[in-house]
């Protein structure tokens, strides 16, 4: 018998003590321990990004929350039940990383499938991709070939099935790879309004400005361990303080340098802050270029 779902307001994804290994070769056989000791714990309604360099175990945590990979050592649930148990299909969605193994369907008949796959009712299927199309600007490409879309459509296509289901728990490894600074924009906002609504995110990803827009908490793996948990601050926040003037003067800046250093501060000089690509793109658009 499996769990029960667990109790609203407690951990949605809970890892304790899991390791994961893998055996290599045909003839010399080696072990790769790809996950060491992790524990972890996401809360329903928060947005947690897993980082670290290629190779710490970020994939491998995913595809084991979803049954793909078994545990060595420890466990891990989902929801309160095992990965991969059949109470969770609907209610966990999952974006992997890469293209979709799906290359002559036609987008709109893509997410019909998937979306059949989780048993949704035709009528409200059909109702939700044109949902998510709009979301996700989809619309466009929806008669098109997965195959013949660009890299980043078609992560927008995988994230746009992975919601299909109005899920309680979203896995997305590297959600926004491949994307432009206006398909990013598009995902990051949808992943706000869930997160909004209740929806508990895990994410992987290694896109440092964006996970500063959207997560709540940071885990870092590296070499299948973690290694720091704990809020964006904490884990990525140093020890030098930044404060974004506008229209500061030559004769603005000299005082507040002088007063810096008059308090045992050290000026490390001044950058001029950066506009959202989104915005230079949508005023370039409207023929707006070089104004602030």
């Amino acid at each position: 018998m499996e769990p029960d779902a667990i109790v609203p307001g407690h951990a949605c994804i809970r890892v304790d003590g899991l390791s994961v290994r893998f055996v290599r070769g045909l003839f010399r056989r080696t072990s790769v321990e790809a996950l060491r000791d992790v524990r972890l714990e996401v809360a329903r309604g928060e947005v947690v990004a897993v980082l670290g360099p290629n190779g710490s175990g970020k994939t491998t945590l995913f595809r084991t929350l979803v049954g793909e990979c078994r545990a060595s050592a420890g466990r891990a649930e989902v929801l309160g039940c095992p990965p991969g148990s059949r109470a969770l299909v609907g209610r966990v969605g999952l974006q992997p990383d890469g293209k979709i193994p799906y290359p002559d369907y036609r987008a709109r008949d893509f997410l019909r499938h998937i979306g059949l796959l989780f048993g949704l009712d035709r009528d409200a299927l059909q109702r939700r991709i044109a949902e998510l199309g709009d979301a996700l600007d989809l619309s466009a490409v929806a008669a098109r070939r997965v195959g013949t879309l660009s890299t980043g459509m078609q992560q927008r296509l995988a994230l746009a099935a992975a919601l299909l289901s109005a899920p309680e728990v979203l896995l997305l490894d590297e959600p926004t790879s491949g994307l432009d600074p206006i398909g990013s924009r598009l995902v990051l906002d949808l992943l706000r309004a869930e997160a909004r609504r209740g929806t508990t995110v895990l994410m992987a990803s290694h896109r440092l400005d964006e996970v500063h827009q959207i997560a709540d908490r940071a885990v870092v793996l590296i070499g299948g361990r973690v290694v720091a948990d704990g809020t964006l601050d904490d884990v990525l926040g140093g020890a030098d303080v930044q404060w974004t003037l506008r229209c500061a003067s030559d004769e603005l800046r000299a005082r507040l340098e002088a007063t810096a250093r008059d308090g045992g501060a050290l000026s490390l000089g001044w950058l001029r802050a950066r506009r959202d690509p989104h915005e230079v793109f949508r005023d370039l658009g409207a023929g707006r270029v070089g104004q602030p």
